[in-house]
């Protein structure tokens, strides 16, 4: 019957306004870093709510001291407000949390543009763990999406360099090699 269909497609649209406020609620105000995050990543996945995600994910990249939420915040922005993500990432590029840089490097990456290649070739030596390979596997994704093979050779000895040396972490020479595993595979 159409008028049951209606009123439950009525009470679903209240009860999602309901949630996604509550959601910009938690963001702004729960004592627990992984509340926040958890609920800014969440904010970001519904359709509907780009502008509260974008207003939440300001507020906590200059309000929030949690490199977590940091993270989740840039990660939100840019699904939200690519040009707002942009310029918040312009502003962290010099962060030392990896997880901070990898975002970075996500948001960057996005662009295409050979701008950000000196960003890409100095922080993964600031990152740690997965991060760093995470950084480099980024960087090779950027390089190839510009679709230029004398680029391509350039950047081999960039990425050897990082594979071959012993006094790499072990994460940046796997990020290293597996660039190289991708380039010529």
């Amino acid at each position: 019957d159409q008028g049951h269909a209606r009123v439950f497609a009525d009470q679903t649209e209240a009860l999602k306004g309901q949630i996604i406020e509550a959601l910009g609620l938690m963001v702004r105000q729960d004592k627990r870093s992984q509340v926040r995050s958890a609920a800014l990543e969440r904010l970001a996945s519904i359709e509907s709510a780009k502008a509260l995600t974008a207003q939440a994910a300001i507020h906590a990249l200059n309000q929030d001291s949690s490199y977590t939420v940091a993270w989740a915040a840039l990660n939100a922005l840019n699904q939200a407000d690519a040009e707002a993500a942009l310029r918040f990432a312009e502003k962290l590029r010099q962060s030392e949390s990896g997880m901070i840089l990898e975002s970075v490097a996500n948001i960057f990456a996005s662009t295409k543009k050979a701008d950000y290649d000196s960003f890409f070739e100095e922080a993964w030596q600031r990152a740690s763990n997965n991060n760093v390979a995470n950084i480099l596997d980024t960087y090779l994704t950027a390089l190839l999406d510009r679709k230029d093979n004398q680029l391509l050779l350039n950047k081999m000895d960039f990425f050897a360099n990082i594979a071959l040396n012993p006094n790499n972490l072990d994460w940046a020479r796997y990020g290293g090699m597996s660039a190289l595993k991708r380039m010529l595979g």
